[in-house]
């Protein structure tokens, strides 16, 4: 709770460093029967979220990695979803996020899809495509 605390005041520093000393703990609690009990933890997401936009790539993929794990379950758009959009955010690739947003559509969680369709939104921006960018960013 307090990397998301830390995140959510602006103090990203505090939140990646948080992040990294608590990361094998969270990692195993999340993947340890966790997927299975209650679905996909957005945690990692979130760390993917977080360590991209701080540079560190190799937490991001440390994260990714475990979302890979949680995509193998494919009748759960939850999970497929999240995991191709931290794929998307971890590369800058558009198309993965776009699809991430057509994933999102039939899953029963509008948050994690309002939160998609804004990476969506915001990395249009980073191309260029205004037009395109600011109809995601209003249906977040």
């Amino acid at each position: 709770m307090n990397i998301c605390l830390r995140q959510a005041e602006g103090d990203t520093t505090t939140a990646l460093g948080l992040l990294r000393k608590h990361e094998e703990a969270l990692l195993k609690c999340c993947f340890e029967g966790l997927v299975r009990a209650v679905g996909v933890p957005e945690w990692p997401l979130q760390a993917t979220r977080l360590a991209t936009r701080q540079g560190d790539q190799c937490l991001a993929c440390r994260a990714l990695a475990g979302l890979k794990r949680a995509e193998h379950n494919r009748t759960v758009p939850t999970a497929v979803g999240m995991a191709v959009r931290a794929a998307g955010l971890l590369h800058g690739d558009v198309d993965e996020l776009t699809r991430t947003a057509a994933l999102l559509a039939t899953s029963p969680r509008p948050l994690v899809l309002a939160t998609a369709t804004w990476d969506l939104g915001v990395a249009l921006l980073a191309t260029g495509a205004r037009k395109q960018a600011v109809t995601y960013l209003d249906d977040a």
